[in-house]
């Protein structure tokens, strides 16, 4: 089975500007409610802390685009694991924000897991 995707559009401080219908299943959160927020509510508390919205944002920046795959929570506090690509949107040398889209690889990461188990 494919993977669902989202995709969403950042601002350079991390704020979603835009969140589209692939975003709104995968996460469970409407445009009305993700738009303003920052990205960092989908991600759990340790990865907050930890900076991984930060860390791909200034990767995207510097290297253009950046992926990351790491735990992120749904509206009603579900964990899915997700396959992350953060591409800076450059337009006449200035930089307006960031793509990303994101894959839920949760199905995939059960499967590997239940074969390194057994």
């Amino acid at each position: 089975p494919q993977a669902e995707c989202a995709s969403a559009i950042l601002d350079c401080q991390g704020r979603i500007t835009a969140w589209y219908e692939g975003a709104e299943r995968m996460y469970g959160y409407t445009y009305r409610e993700a738009v303003g927020q920052h990205i960092s509510f989908i991600y759990f508390q340790e990865g907050t802390q930890s900076g991984k919205y930060k860390e791909q944002v200034e990767r995207a920046e510097t290297d253009s685009a950046f992926g990351q795959e790491g735990w992120h929570v749904r509206k009603h506090g579900a964990r899915l694991w997700a396959n992350t690509i953060t591409t800076s949107l450059r337009s006449n040398g200035e930089l307006p924000g960031f793509a990303r889209v994101t894959r839920d690889f949760s199905d995939q990461r059960k499967r590997d897991v239940e074969l390194y188990v057994e």
